[in-house]
């Protein structure tokens, strides 16, 4: 049976569902009322699955950041993604996998309804919030972005004329935490209030430092804030203005990850053997490229293995002898204008401007954790790391050492990145909705949206610090430091402009007193400009710390040259007409059961920058991505059982699903074929035997299966991890992978040894070749043949003319050169799952029982993600096991609710769940960071309310 047949038997009964007589109070369960069709009803009435929270239900259950509101919302969980801002959620398996800045985000996070693109509302506080919307599936024809997989609406509490009141609360807890939240509300005249709130969270880091000269630093702290003052305007019932201004600024050592995994593999090509479980070792060096340069360079000597005794074996300790920094300011301004002309229609005016400035620098590794020391002989043992600074530019010839900005000087080997971005962003949204007492009422608007961004991404280390102020003779043809090379480090820059508009609007037909038909439509246009250029030693010239550098040969690319030059134009416009249709029925004035079919569309982008040298093997754009979803639903409040039943049955299918691959040390983003099919439950019970006692629970159950799609898996390029091939795994001196026919290895090995490949041997140092792999297992390695001093690579040529070198030689030895070399074998991705996890749950059960003139109040929330995996390949080292997370508080409060109490307990029982694992590019030999959720963490919480 396919997964549509069975989706559909399982929807059919939802049509049959018996009427039930209802005699008892229909206000068992508090009302929430939503707009998550652009105009004010309750839960229960919208045909959408919706998950909503109040900011007392964000209290209860202790849903403090984003990440946890997976905790509470089926089918929603949520991985960081490397800080970028862009946000880690997937909705019932619809994320963003594409690695683009031009990428737009499978699910959307708006602010009071307008789009946020890039934002810091993922990595503060929830605050002074009215209400938070989790919409499941495309949103397109009443929402912003067109989002594919779902829409989280954030909507803040605005001024009101009603009353002077506001709050205030503090929270002391576990790792010398203090957070602190104010508010206040103050009507200034009949029509004209103003609202400020404020939110402060300073604490200590989860990681201890296990470096012994700093077992202070403090790793992976909080130090941020943020207010938003709103001012409100309503001269009338029909008529409201409101402007609010948001402001969140965060100066931290946040990590990006905890810690890394790494089996250290004997290979000098693997680096890490892709082995599942938390194995804390180093690379082997020589398969990293720092290594590799800087025994290229002379800097440190040739070594087979690492000493692992400094790498921390716990997950959230790390050794380091600087801690990260992480800087983030955006500002948000909004407009927002309601009218309402003869009640019967009410127009919508509403426009934001987001500016947002971002700054993430990995920790500097300590000697203790890497034990290599740098040869005395070499710049006296010591080699500056490149800063950043006013005064150092890249096209000046300043940028780092040589324009003297250094972030250290160290005499042992290590490297790390950096990311810095700003971004502009202007909202513009118009709509009009109406209220008609016939059959017929309709939503009606057009949005536009416009960003500007810029990011540039370095990759810094002793190893390109090396290689740019000593080159060795063998790249340069002169005696080693007679010339240097600039700059000294991997910098991409990219600078993105967008342009979207749409046109889109909904109508709604009243068949008859139970039952309504939409019929909606979406128009959507982007044009993407994305300019880049990847820079890393373009010149040779003279320089030397401090300073500048003056070229002799080459030149720095422009922005966007690469592309030019190509003649590609970096300019991308898409269209699509996207639509929805709709039918609500309530067999009982208590129960709605739904049906929708829908399709959603977002953009395609550029690829990030590659050098001039791999244009022609690396697609610059991928296109845009189209989905068909239909759902069936049900919402129904059984009053005599005490009992809140709402659920949802949807198949979703898409030919165009964004994911990203690694192919020559670059993220290049590709389509594949997709069937997800799910279901969702969300209850709440409150047992009227019992006063005082609610159960509220969610489960969801999703399934997910690609197509016909192949893609390079880079840790399986010879397949030998599924099966086995005639190939081997080689590096070239970019430490960039490819493979060889095992047969032409050895023919060539015994032609290098016997000398007689003669001048073209000088293409080749100390070449290694393995034994069949097998998964989970060390390499075993088959021949190798040393060289003191020199690099086990394949090659000292550019990445791409290694393989043609390789290539040029097969004739000779009689084979022919197109069969034996290739970038990788394609791995069969059909069947395979996507990154989502299966199943989740959670339960909360909350009593409230009087103790004299006071209300104590008990709840317990918990929560289990079931497995999944980190990467469509679906290797067994890709899968994360299951976790759970036990939330506890106890509230003390008085009837009157003037002032409370909280003691509260987060992951109670300190399990160590992680959230995502990443995989580290061919130069770092495959080594996996891991993001975790936080560990226990307990406190105290005092608020007053006036």
């Amino acid at each position: 049976m396919s997964r549509f047949t069975t989706l559909i038997c399982l929807s059919i009964p939802l049509l049959f569902m018996p009427s039930i007589s209802f005699s008892a109070d229909e206000d068992t369960f508090d009302e929430i009322i939503v707009t998550s069709q652009r105009t004010e009803e309750s839960l229960q009435d919208v045909p959408i699955a919706v998950t909503a929270f109040t900011q007392e239900s964000l209290d209860a259950k202790q849903i403090q950041y984003a990440s946890d509101l997976q905790t509470s919302v089926p089918g929603l969980t949520f991985s960081p993604s490397a800080f970028s801002g862009g946000g880690g959620f997937d909705i019932r398996g619809i994320t963003n996998l594409a690695v683009s800045a031009s990428s737009d985000s499978g699910v959307e996070v708006h602010m009071n309804d307008l789009p946020m693109g890039a934002t810091t509302n993922q990595d503060g506080q929830f605050f002074d919030m009215e209400r938070i919307e989790v919409l499941r599936g495309p949103q397109g024809t009443l929402f912003g972005r067109n989002s594919v997989g779902g829409v989280i609406n954030l909507i803040t509490a605005k001024a009101d004329v009603s009353d002077f009141y506001g709050n205030v609360m503090v929270d002391a807890h576990d790792y010398s935490g203090l957070r602190t939240q104010a508010m206040l509300n103050i009507p200034l005249t009949d029509t004209v209030a103003f609202r400020g709130a404020y939110s402060e969270l300073t604490r200590d880091g989860f990681s201890d430092n296990t470096y012994t000269l700093k077992p202070n630093l403090d790793i992976d702290n909080r130090d941020q804030y943020a207010y938003r003052a709103s001012l409100a305007f309503t001269p009338s019932e029909d008529t409201s203005l409101h402007i609010v201004h948001e402001l969140s600024s965060e100066d931290s050592t946040r990590s990006g990850v905890q810690n890394t995994i790494c089996k250290q593999d004997p290979s000098f090509v693997v680096g890490c053997t892709p082995v599942k479980g938390a194995n804390y070792e180093l690379t082997n060096p020589m398969a990293t490229l720092v290594d590799n340069l800087m025994v290229l360079s002379g800097a440190i000597n040739f070594r087979t293995s690492s000493n692992s005794l400094g790498v921390p074996q716990n997950i959230r300790d790390q050794n380091l002898r600087q801690a990260g920094l992480y800087i983030v300011d955006q500002d948000t301004t909004q407009v927002i204008f309601e009218h309402s002309m003869d009640n019967d229609l009410t127009f919508n005016f509403s426009a934001h401007q987001k500016n947002r400035d971002f700054l993430r620098r990995a920790g500097l590794a300590s000697e203790e954790l890497i034990n290599n020391p740098i040869n005395p002989t070499f710049n006296g043992g010591f080699i500056p790391l490149s800063g950043y600074g006013p005064g150092c530019n890249l096209d000046d010839g300043t940028l780092g050492i040589y324009g003297g900005c250094i972030f250290d000087t160290i005499n042992y080997i290590t490297g790390g990145d950096r990311s810095n971005a700003t971004e502009e962003l202007k909202v513009k949204e118009i709509r009009i909705s109406s209220d008609y007492d016939g059959s017929w009422n309709f939503v009606a608007g057009a949005i536009k949206s416009e960003a500007e961004t810029k990011t540039a991404y370095d990759v810094w280390s002793s190893g390109l610090e090396a290689l740019s102020l000593a080159p060795p003779a063998l790249l340069t043809g002169l005696p080693q430091g007679a010339v240097q090379l600039y700059p000294s480090l991997y910098r991409t820059d990219t600078e993105n402009d967008l342009t979207s508009t749409g046109i889109f609007g909904e109508v709604y037909y009243q068949a008859r007193d139970n039952l309504t038909v939409t019929f909606g439509l979406r128009r959507s246009e982007d044009e993407k400009v994305s300019k880049s250029r990847q820079a890393f030693i373009n010149l040779v010239g003279i320089g030397s710390q401090g300073n500048g550098f003056t070229p002799l040969l080459g030149s720095i690319p422009k922005v966007g040259e690469t592309y030019l030059n190509a003649g590609i134009e970096p300019l991308l416009e898409f269209e699509k007409t996207t639509g929805k249709i709709m039918v609500d029925w309530y067999p009982t004035e208590t129960t709605l059961v739904y049906g929708s079919f829908s399709t959603g569309f977002k953009g395609g982008g550029f690829n990030p920058a590659v050098s001039a040298d791999r244009l022609s093997s690396v697609p610059m754009t991928f296109g845009p991505m189209e989905i068909d979803a239909f759902e069936v639903g049900f919402k129904s409040d059984f009053i005599e059982q005490d009992l809140r039943l709402n659920g949802a049955f949807y198949l979703y299918d898409s030919d165009s699903y964004h994911t990203t691959k690694i192919e020559n040390n670059t993220s290049v983003n590709e389509s594949v074929e997709v069937e997800i099919m799910g279901l969702e439950l969300e209850a709440i019970w409150a047992p009227s035997s019992i006063p005082g006692l609610v159960f509220d629970a969610m489960a969801s159950v999703t399934e997910s299966e690609i197509g016909n799609s192949m893609q390079i898996d880079p840790i399986n390029r010879d397949l030998a991890l599924t099966g086995g091939t005639n190939w081997h795994l080689m590096k070239d001196d970019q430490a960039f992978m490819y493979i060889i026919r095992k047969d032409y290895a050895a023919v060539l090995s015994g032609a290098l040894q016997a000398g007689l490949l003669g001048p073209a041997a000088a293409a080749f140092i100390s070449p290694e070749f393995h034994g069949d792999r097998v998964a989970g297992e060390p390499t075993p390695t088959s021949l190798f043949i040393p060289a003191l001093g020199l690099t086990p690579a394949a090659g000292h040529y550019p990445s791409g003319a290694v393989l043609s070198v390789v290539q040029a030689l097969a004739p000779s030895l009689g084979f022919v050169a197109a069969d034996v070399v290739k970038a990788g074998i394609p791995s069969d991705l059909s069947g395979n799952q996507l990154i989502h996890p299966e199943f989740t749950a959670s339960i909360g059960a909350e009593y409230t029982m009087e103790a004299g003139s006071y209300d104590v109040t008990y709840r317990a929330d918990y929560y289990h993600q079931g497995p999944r995996y980190v990467r469509l390949f679906n290797l067994p080292n890709d899968e994360l096991d299951s976790w759970s997370e036990l939330n506890l508080q106890v509230t003390i409060a008085p009837k009157d609710g003037n002032w409370y109490v909280q003691v509260y307990s987060k992951n109670a029982t300190d399990e160590e769940n992680i959230e995502s694992l990443g995989l580290g590019a061919d130069t770092v030999g495959h080594s996996r960071g891991i993001s975790a959720r936080d560990p226990q963490v307990s406190g105290m919480r005092f608020g007053i309310n006036f």
